[in-house]
């Protein structure tokens, strides 16, 4: 998906956070689109290579955190005048099925923007730290061949690596030899939250009613919606229109608790 240009036009935007901030938020899509590809670019690789991998994720996150604030304060607009909320449906079974996507087809690809911040686990901590992971299982039919003694035509060679590489249907990671998993990372995953964010950013009046309806039934939400970043990750947004929109939020958020504030009976 490409980003919407006629979106933005004075006359015709209706949102309830400043215009300044969405055309900012457009500048760095546009700037992310410059610096790494859009998000087929990005998933025609298959394989990206691990500098350029972490290189992009703070990028990525730095994205996503000035979203949240956008969509947020879009949300508490429409939560100002929100009806009441109806009562919770029955839970229906869902049906697995298999859907195909395409590299350069992004617009079908089945992407959710994740607005709630997920928790870090101690598994994920021990990986970071460098605990050991179970070996990935290769069917034997993708196993290279161990030839026996004399059959490589070097006398004592008893084993050799052939670079047998299959791409899964789903996401088109590779299994390959080790030293070339530690080498590269998988692509898809970093252009489907590019391509989610850009959905967002086209059409956010259909995340902020979401967003609305879930403030409204968790409790103390806002705290896993709108997390402290580093300085670092403000700094690429720019240090000063992340300050602006942080202080925007505070603004709105207080302004929204005072206005469902019961009234005082003293």
């Amino acid at each position: 998906m490409s980003i919407d240009q006629t979106a933005f036009q004075p006359e015709t935007a209706k949102r309830a956070a400043p215009l300044s901030l969405w055309r900012a938020m457009r500048d760095f899509l546009c700037l992310l689109h410059n610096l790494f590809g859009g998000p087929a670019d990005i998933a025609e690789r298959r394989l990206i290579e691990r500098k350029r991998h972490m290189l992009m994720l703070p990028w990525l996150r730095a994205g996503e955190a000035f979203l949240r604030r956008l969509v947020y304060i879009e949300a508490l607009a429409l939560l100002a005048d929100a009806p009441p909320l109806a009562p919770l449906r029955a839970a229906r079974p869902r049906r697995r099925r298999w859907i195909e996507v395409y590299p350069d087809k992004p617009e079908g690809w089945p992407v959710h923007f994740r607005m709630f911040e997920a928790k870090r686990s101690a598994r994920r901590g021990a990986r970071r730290r460098g605990a050991r992971q179970p070996p990935i299982w290769i069917p034997a039919a993708f196993r290279p061949q161990r030839p026996r003694p004399g059959q490589s035509g070097k006398s004592g060679d008893t084993h050799s690596f052939s670079l047998l590489t299959k791409l899964s249907e789903r996401s088109g990671m590779s299994v390959c030899h080790p030293t070339m998993r530690a080498r590269f990372r998988n692509a898809w995953p970093a252009a489907e939250r590019l391509e989610a964010m850009l959905r967002v950013y086209n059409d956010p009046h259909a995340s902020a009613r979401r967003l609305a309806v879930a403030l409204r039934r968790r409790a103390g939400g806002t705290a896993r919606l709108i997390t402290p970043q580093p300085q670092t990750i403000a700094n690429l947004v720019g240090a000063q229109t992340f300050a602006r929109c942080d202080a925007i939020v505070a603004r709105r958020q207080r302004q929204f608790q005072r206005a469902c504030a019961p009234p005082d009976s003293s």
